[in-house]
């Protein structure tokens, strides 16, 4: 959605928003313009900000930069922009159809809401929304792990984590790009595929679990 973001990128989101389409708004109406949407029952909704796990998500830009393959050395590495997440790849994301979508103003009034919005696709959102509504752990990390009877007291209280915490940050390539139309090649692709996937696992790697239960008995116990 910027120019900032030109095809071959990897882009690094700190925070998302979601757009819906609003099944209660009149779609059979013959005509909609920008006022619409501050009405209460727009043809479009869009959220508030969810924001990211700042601390994996600064390691995985790092591990973006340390991973950087040949062939993408002038390719950039943003984190500091706004992701928008659509519950449709065409209506939602302000594709014109056949079909009576009055989604003409879509994409204005997303850039005109929220400052910082970047990209546009369809599942960040919801991934940042799950983690940030997880039940949070008893204190913040590292915490000591439960004994067995504070273990057992949990074990059956729905509303304690006591298993830990769920942390969410995501990584995004840029294969097509909305103000210069341009798209990306089959083998840049496959070059940013696995500069992408080792970043997400180096900084997996680097990142400091501490765990809330002891691996005895679990599924990470050695053999």
């Amino acid at each position: 959605l910027v120019p900032e973001l030109p095809v071959g990128s990897l882009f690094l989101p700190k925070a998302c928003v979601g757009i819906t389409r609003n099944y209660d708004y009149d779609f059979t109406a013959t005509t909609s313009d920008s006022s619409a949407y501050q009405s209460s029952n727009p043809p479009y909704r869009i959220s508030g900000l969810v924001d990211g796990h700042e601390p994996l998500h600064q390691q995985l830009k790092e591990a973006a930069e340390a991973t950087r393959p040949d062939g993408a050395q002038d390719a950039p590495v943003k984190a500091d922009f706004i992701n928008a997440s659509a519950d449709s790849f065409y209506s939602s994301q302000g594709r014109q159809t056949s079909f009576p979508d009055h989604n003409e103003g879509l994409i204005s009034e997303l850039l005109e809401r929220v400052p910082g919005v970047a990209t546009l696709e369809m599942e960040t959102h919801h991934l940042f929304h799950l983690a940030a509504v997880y039940p949070k752990p008893p204190s913040k990390l590292p915490w000591a792990p439960e004994t067995e009877t504070e273990h057992k007291a949990h074990a059956t209280d729905p509303t304690r984590a006591s298993r830990g915490a769920i942390y969410a940050t995501a990584v995004q390539m840029i294969f097509a790009q909305r103000q210069s139309r341009d798209f990306i090649t089959p083998e840049e692709v496959v070059l940013r595929e696995n500069w992408a996937g080792r970043a997400c696992l180096e900084a997996l790697v680097n990142f400091d679990i501490k765990s809330a239960q002891s691996d005895e008995g679990s599924v990470w116990a050695k053999l």
